[in-house]
């Protein structure tokens, strides 16, 4: 027997008396179906519903983790293996239970599961929050998508709605698209208008499309679009509907439509939950575009979740803004001019160190012994290259330039009388507990302590 999808017919209603049909307990987990649920289970890129289950007297509950719909032919039978999407395992045991039945995974640590039996009727109450915030999300998508898909012909190949962020994958057609741009703003307003009825889309989707996008989306949100789910027995009436992709299966089809025929904002086979209006969702933000396999993943968000994302951003660049004692509507400019001023720095640095170098290898190459150690202090490792290089020709053997501040050499080499900074690095070092390597005339190497590294230079100046 087939669970009734109440949610089909109701997304508000949040719940709702009910008959067991089938209980099997394995673990601390208690596998049930029921005779109808308005618990939505995990499919088409949107999570399942979580809640409660309670006896219809209110003496025992049960919360409900995760919901999975088996495969969906009537009349046949199928051991299904139920999925606890917490863990991501797969429970051991099949469970027996009709095709196209809604599997309800409930926590039954510390529950007498056994008056949870099959005929008894219970209360479901579904967490309100949790499916507003994935109608919304889900409601989102499906703007967005259709905004992509009616400015660019950009098609949604992928989408995951996970709890800390959704992802669409768009790709945009091999050849140009045409499109008659969205005038329903204010068609009396000639800035509205398409400036060219014939539009080549580009190579990939930029950041600028990626905000005309996001702006006609919320247009869309703005216009509080009415948003409808329509079922459909078969392939051939759905796609009398005007589609944005195609179908990938024949029978028991939902479509949901935002806008109104015959020009939609958004027409799509889904079988997610929405609510009855785009205002409802609130709004759309997108904060990231990246490639993807020849296409392009947009990171974006919806509902509250959106505007709690840009209230977090705002409040950082609030913050920034005081932390540089400029407003908000300057801050952007006063950050340039610390740029700038950050950039004449680094140059400044850059020259004195340059000097710094050059008379530092000056004063050590009319000084030199075999086996010189120089300690430093304030130095990189980049500093202590450059010195090394300006040394060649006045090396005895070797000479190490010593970062004291990180335990940590730049060995310098006479190649030309045969001696190998890197060979001595990769030979002779380990020892001591050394990591590093490099070239036969300059190698680096970082030890745990001063100690260590003085222990293998002294080891080093005893060798030769």
């Amino acid at each position: 027997m087939k669970t009734k999808k109440l949610f089909e017919d109701d997304v508000y209603k949040n719940t709702c008396f009910s008959h067991i049909l089938s209980a099997e307990a394995h673990g601390d987990k208690l596998y049930l179906t029921f005779d109808q649920t308005i618990f939505f289970p995990t499919g088409g890129g949107q999570s399942c519903d979580t809640g409660t289950i309670s006896l219809a007297d209110g003496s025992n509950s049960l919360n409900i983790i995760d919901v999975e719909e088996t495969a969906s032919k009537s009349g046949a039978e199928s051991d299904s293996s139920a999925t606890d999407q917490t863990s991501g395992e797969s429970v051991d045991k099949s469970l027996s239970v009709s095709v196209g039945s809604i599997i309800h995974t409930a926590d039954a640590t510390g529950v007498d599961i056994s008056r949870f039996a099959p005929g008894t009727e219970v209360l479901m109450e579904i967490n309100w929050s949790r499916r507003f915030d994935n109608m919304q999300r889900h409601c989102g998508e499906h703007i967005l998508s259709g905004a992509m898909y009616r400015l660019f012909g950009a098609v949604n190949r992928g989408f995951h709605m996970s709890d800390d962020f959704m992802v669409i994958d768009f790709e945009l057609p091999r050849s140009g698209w045409n499109r008659e741009k969205l005038c329903s703003i204010d068609p009396a307003d000639p800035d509205t208008l398409p400036e060219d009825e014939n539009y080549k889309a580009p190579d990939r989707i930029n950041w600028a499309m990626a905000e005309e996008a996001e702006l006609e989306a919320n247009r869309v949100i703005w216009r509080n679009s009415p948003v409808t789910t329509q079922h459909f027995e078969t392939r051939e009436e759905a796609e009398r509907m005007p589609l944005r992709k195609h179908l990938a299966f024949d029978e028991d089809i939902s479509i949901v439509t935002i806008g109104s025929l015959p020009r939609p904002d958004d027409c799509c086979p889904c079988c997610g939950t929405h609510p009855s209006a785009a205002g409802q969702v609130g709004m759309i933000k997108i904060y990231k575009i990246e490639p993807n396999k020849g296409m392009t993943r947009m990171y974006m968000e919806a509902g509250e979740r959106a505007f709690r994302h840009a209230q977090r951003h705002f409040d950082d660049f609030y913050d920034i803004a005081v932390g540089m004692s400029a407003g908000t509507e300057d801050a952007l400019l006063k950050f340039h001019k610390f740029q700038a001023k950050d950039d004449e720095m680094h140059d400044e640095i850059r020259i004195l160190k340059q000097s710094l170098t050059a008379a530092e290898a000056s004063a050590l190459a009319s000084a030199m012994e075999p086996c010189k150690a120089v300690e430093y202090r304030g130095m990189t490792s980049d500093d202590l290259f450059n010195i090394a290089k300006k040394l060649t020709g006045a090396i005895h053997d070797y000479v190490f330039l010593i970062d004291a501040d990180h335990a940590l050499a730049v060995a310098c080499a006479n190649t030309d009388a045969g001696y190998n900074a890197g060979k001595l690095i990769k030979e002779e070092a380990r020892a001591y507990g050394g990591k590093g390597g490099g070239k036969p005339a300059s190698a680096m190497v970082k030890f745990e302590s001063m100690d260590a590294l003085n222990a293998f230079i002294s080891h080093v100046k005893a060798s030769l």
